[in-house]
Formats: structure tokens, sequence, C-alpha cells
């Protein structure tokens, strides 16, 4: 049927006629993608004998009456960012919580052993720690992943005694038992991404909804 069917507008005039205005402009709105307001006016055209086809071209009413809605369009700029935002905070949440479950999993398995502070490797952005403790006998040496500093000096000094959790499969690979050496990389890799994905992803989303 065409926009102007007549049987279609004598069916709603019918419809309202029976005091039935309600489901008159339920089938308006559905026939011409209208909105209330805009099914209402047209409605009460009909009813006052207005030309219909007058009617469906009142302001208001022409970009709307002779076909579906229009389909929202997506700005390309923000649906880039919103897939940037998402896909970098996943990206470090995941990558976050893989350290922490290396680390669990380390202090769970690993032998408690007390290690000495024998030097501290200078690096660019702070200090290396360098470990020595007991191992089957002799004595084991190894150097940490991690260059942190204080207020520009090393966070152990040497000779100092730290308790460490020696992976009893590879001595070479351990865990101090203070927080930051063990758990602030994942932490904070956790918190970058989990505040992408909340703060990033979430203003992004609501400009693809504008």
């Amino acid at each position: 049927m065409s926009a102007f069917d007549p049987a279609f507008i004598e069916e709603i005039r019918r419809m309202a006629a029976e005091g039935r205005k309600i489901d008159a402009i339920k089938r308006l709105r559905t026939r011409h993608a209208l909105s209330l307001a805009e099914a209402t006016d047209f409605l009460q055209a009909v009813m006052r004998g207005d030309d219909p086809e007058a009617a469906l071209r009142a302001p208001g009413l022409r970009k709307t009456a002779v076909g579906p809605k229009r389909a929202r369009r997506i700005d390309r700029g923000s649906l880039l960012a919103f897939l940037i935002f998402v896909t970098l905070g996943l990206a470090l949440l995941g990558f976050g919580l893989w350290l922490g479950k290396r680390e669990y999993d380390l202090k769970q398995r690993g032998v408690p052993v007390q290690a000495t502070v024998v030097e501290n490797l200078k690096e660019r952005r702070g200090f290396t720690p360098v470990f020595a403790f007991e191992w089957e006998g002799s004595e084991k040496t190894v150097v940490s992943e991690l260059t942190s500093s204080v207020q520009g000096r090393p966070v152990y000094e040497v000779g100092e005694t730290v308790g460490l959790r020696v992976d009893p499969a590879d001595p070479e690979r351990f865990s101090t038992d203070d927080w930051f050496h063990s758990w602030f990389a994942p932490t904070l890799l956790g918190f970058i991404g989990g505040m992408l994905l909340l703060v990033g992803g979430g203003v992004s989303f609501l400009f693809l909804r504008r």
C-alpha cells in the first residue's frame, strides 16, 4: 500500500470514531514510524476531515511518515576510540592478571630461603638488587627482575637480609616476601586496564549512543 492509501485512512478514522483512538495511533506509528506526538496530530487532522496527504506533509510529519526511520549513523572516530580503549584495557588487565597468577603460584610452591643483598646494579631508573642464598649445599646468586628506588636510593641496602620464595624446579625464579616487589606490577597493570575499560570505554560508548 502507498503511504496515502484511502482504505488505511478510513480504517484509522473508523477506529477513532469507535473510541479506539489508542489503537489507531498504534497503527499509525507501526505503519509510518511516527512518534507519539506526530501520530496524535495526524489522527486529529484526519478526524477533522483534513486532506490526509496534506496532513502527512505537515511540519514534523514530513520526514517520518513516508517510510521507516533512518538508521542511526555511528561516528567512526568514536567507534575507533571505543575499540582502542577496550582492546588496550583488556590487554593490560589480562597481563596484570597473568602476572598476579604467576606470582601467586610461585609463592605457593616456592621454597622459603633467607637471602643477602650482595650488590645493587645501577640502572637508568633505579637499582636492581642481587641476592645470594644457600641452595642445595652451595651459594646461589640471582638478580631481581625488578628495578626500583626510593628517593634515589636502593630499596635494599647491601648486606640486608631478605626473605625469598625460590622455585624448586628453577632456582633462578624467585619472589621476595615484600608486597611491593611481588604485587605492585600486577596491581598497577590491572588498575590501569580496569580504568581504561570503565572510564575510556564508557565515555566512548556514550558517544556511540548519541
